[in-house]
């Protein structure tokens, strides 16, 4: 008979007679204590198996933690060397109206001396003219 068979009507009331007639098979005395021992040992090692693995995860979030925190303090720093502040907007703001104010002002000195080369370079010409006559 196989294992996941089920017996059929007449071959269970053959059981039970057979049952009925003689005692049944005792099992032995020590079955029940190596049975619950069995269990304790299984249930033991299955606790320590599952204390192991909680350390284990324990130990991984600990670990992702740190490497997390880490990340924040290298990276933060950086990030807000990056992003300007108000106070760094307000410099290049004045940065950049103390470049237009220079460009102009070069202009216009540079405008100015040329101005004043001409005008002297006239002056020149007239004087090395008058002087020739």
């Amino acid at each position: 008979m196989k294992e996941n068979e089920y017996l059929s009507d007449e071959e269970l009331m053959q059981l039970i007679a057979e049952v009925e007639e003689h005692d049944m098979i005792e099992a032995p005395f020590y079955m029940k204590h190596e049975i619950l021992q069995r269990v304790r040992q299984e249930s033991v090692v299955q606790r320590a198996h599952s204390a192991k693995i909680q350390f284990l995860t324990f130990s991984f979030k600990v670990a992702l933690a740190t490497a997390a925190a880490v990340a924040v303090l290298l990276l933060a720093p950086a990030q807000f060397r990056e992003m300007p502040s108000v106070a760094d907007k307000e410099q290049a703001q004045s940065e950049t109206l103390s470049k237009k104010l220079e460009n102009s002002s070069y202009l216009v000195s540079e405008g100015l001396l040329n101005f004043s080369n001409k005008v002297i370079g006239k002056e020149e010409y007239k004087y090395e003219t008058e002087k020739e006559k």
